[in-house]
């Protein structure tokens, strides 16, 4: 085999290996409901399967031909990751029978689920491994030379991991989705076992396995993950779930690299839901069993009824932002958005009329970036963000975050935010309320239906409370009913003097990691 072949080869294979660490790593963050825990399964096996798969490459050369060792260990990565994408989508009913068989028991149920996955992942990537001292052994010629060759090849093999992960990231997913993503990484693999093997016998051998992997891939269909520890905390049986995941139609579903987003239909009941990345982040809007998305218009707005913009910050499913745009008074409405799928799930499925506004101005971009490299200031900045299970979104809850967030406020301008209390306990609702508090100038706190809701303004708010919840009675009958008025600047000024919490900043983020924990907890 020529040596200029193999390194060839060797950066197509690591082409192939980058995007599957890239991919397992998304596919794993709809099995876990967090990028914390998909990294940590995924890097883990994969740096597992390394170190076990050179050592036994080493071994095995002693029995088999290099050249022909590479190859089939090619086509053994290609078929087996094609077949582990299928395998893990088939896993929901393994891991809602491990989460109700240890339920009560949330850390050994993650525990089980880690090693389920983990074990499966080692199947691929300690073959992997095994390409390393094959490919040593058939291209360093010479043992006076051997760490040179040795480097040459290591570099091929590096370009490649580095040609994979951009391409994964910023072209094949956004355009074909995870699962033909992971179809091509596998051809990849096919490639270099075709360049490797000769003769017609070994490259029937690679045919054989293209030709199962495209059976395996297109004739079993997608299945999209229901059950994760935030399905966990709202079905309270196996048999329940059982009967649930029969209840709904995966009706749309879009993959990029800022995460999957899943549309499903129930089937006795016209309702749609929105997941993003496996977190369930609004439906159907039901402001009688969901009042969140329209107070988080209502409250701001009621404080300043003749605010002239709004910015939001996450869409969801685009209730707030509708609820705030019948404010005839708004003469701009932004909404940051990270992910257009996102928003293009808004608009086919929840609310198509946002679009026929001409105030409404979509932003796909990240909302810290964004914020930090433009100077619009608003009067009123409303945010949502996603749960801060993992280091997208926890960055959003940080103290350098409130900083940006003070900064693009007016001299009147008002910020409000949700608090997740569900995923975060005492010690870390107290370290987001200290960090909150200790940044702006005046925070008051209020309360819908046990979640509570902060707000922040550069100058006293001299509403009372009585007064806010009139307002928002006049924008609808009964629309104030869930409030309650927690405190007010006094209290929450008190609390940052005298807590022993600690404050959340980019460098320490721990609320991201109490977050991820507090996953462990729902349903329990």
């Amino acid at each position: 085999m020529k040596r200029s072949v193999l390194l060839i080869c060797y950066l197509i294979s690591g082409v192939a290996a980058l995007s599957y660490e890239i991919l397992w790593q998304k596919e794993l963050s709809l099995v876990f409901g967090s990028t914390s825990y998909s990294m940590s399964t995924v890097v883990s096996s994969f740096m597992a399967g390394l170190a076990i798969g050179s050592v036994m490459g080493g071994t095995w050369l002693k029995k088999c031909n290099n050249v022909r060792l590479f190859g089939f260990l090619q086509v053994g990565i290609g078929v087996s990751g094609v077949l582990l994408n299928v395998v893990i989508q088939k896993l929901s009913p393994v891991f809602a029978l491990l989460y109700y068989s240890t339920k009560g028991m949330p850390s050994l149920f993650l525990a089980l689920q880690f090693a389920v996955l983990f074990l499966i992942l080692l199947i691929p990537t300690i073959m992997m491994g095994m390409t390393l001292p094959a490919a040593i052994s058939i291209y360093v010629t010479q043992e006076k030379t051997v760490s040179e060759e040795v480097g040459v090849l290591y570099a091929f093999n590096t370009i490649g991991c580095v040609i994979g992960s951009m391409a994964a990231g910023f072209l094949t997913i956004p355009l074909f989705g995870l699962k033909q993503t992971i179809y091509i990484a596998a051809n990849c693999n096919f490639l270099a076992a075709a360049l490797t093997l000769k003769g017609i016998k070994l490259k029937s051998i690679v045919a054989i396995g293209f030709v199962l992997a495209s059976i395996i891939n297109f004739a079993i269909p997608a299945t999209d993950y229901f059950f994760n520890i935030y399905h966990a905390g709202r079905i309270p049986s196996y048999e329940i779930f059982k009967i649930a995941r029969e209840q709904f139609d995966v009706v749309w579903r879009k993959d990029n690299s800022e995460g999957t987003v899943v549309i499903t239909k129930g089937r006795n009941v016209d309702r749609y839901t929105l997941t993003i990345s496996g977190k369930p982040e609004g439906g159907t809007p039901n402001p009688k069993s969901n009042p969140n998305p329209e107070l988080m218009a209502y409250l701001p707005l009621a404080y300043r009824p003749n605010a002239q913009n709004f910015l939001k910050i996450g869409l969801g499913s685009g209730e707030t932002l509708m609820t705030a745009g019948k404010t005839k008074s708004l003469a701009s409405l932004d909404v940051i958005e990270i992910n257009q799928s996102v928003i293009d799930a808004a608009q086919r499925f929840f609310y198509p009329d946002l679009y026929k506004d001409p105030r409404i101005n979509f932003i796909v971009s990240d909302a810290r970036q964004y914020l930090t490299l433009n100077n619009k200031k608003y009067d009123i900045i409303s945010s949502q963000a996603t749960d801060p299970t993992d280091a997208s979104s926890g960055f959003l809850f940080t103290r350098e975050y409130f900083e940006i967030i003070k900064s693009r406020l007016t001299d009147n301008g008002i910020y409000g935010m949700f608090l997740p209390i569900y995923l975060l306990d005492e010690k870390g609702s107290d370290i987001v309320v200290k960090t909150f508090a200790s940044v702006f100038p005046y925070c008051y706190s209020w309360r819908v239906w046990g979640n509570p809701f902060l707000i922040a303004s550069m100058k006293p708010l001299e509403e009372s409370p009585e007064f806010v919840m009139s307002k928002i009675e006049q924008y609808g009958k009964g629309k104030s009913a869930p409030l309650e008025y927690i405190s007010g600047h006094e209290k929450l000024k008190a609390f940052v003097r005298n807590s022993k919490a600690e404050i959340n900043t980019d460098d320490r983020p721990v609320v991201e990691y109490i977050a991820a924990k507090g996953l462990l907890k729902l349903g329990t």
